[in-house]
């Protein structure tokens, strides 16, 4: 089970380093010359913000899960002693 947990962690943390890569260091560099519906031109921003709130909550619920799975358990240890 130990094996699966690593595997898990690694890859879920590389996809999110990665979408964070895309999100702010590479999309603005596209975004020039973006165009968006006529009808609506706001819904490029409105996306933007939707998905960059899912981002930074997938980072903070990834965070507190490599917290307990990997950091809790030797914190609460050094303390017992």
């Amino acid at each position: 089970m130990q094996h699966l947990k690593v595997r898990t962690f690694s890859i879920a943390g590389t996809l999110i380093a990665a979408s964070f890569l895309m999100t702010y260091v590479i999309a603005p560099r596209l975004r020039q010359g973006e165009s968006c519906d006529a009808d609506d031109p706001t819904t490029c921003g409105e996306v933007s913000k939707i998905s960059r709130v899912i981002l930074w909550g997938s980072a903070l619920i990834w965070s507190g899960g490599f917290f307990v799975a990997y950091l809790l358990g030797p914190i609460l240890d050094h303390l017992d002693r």
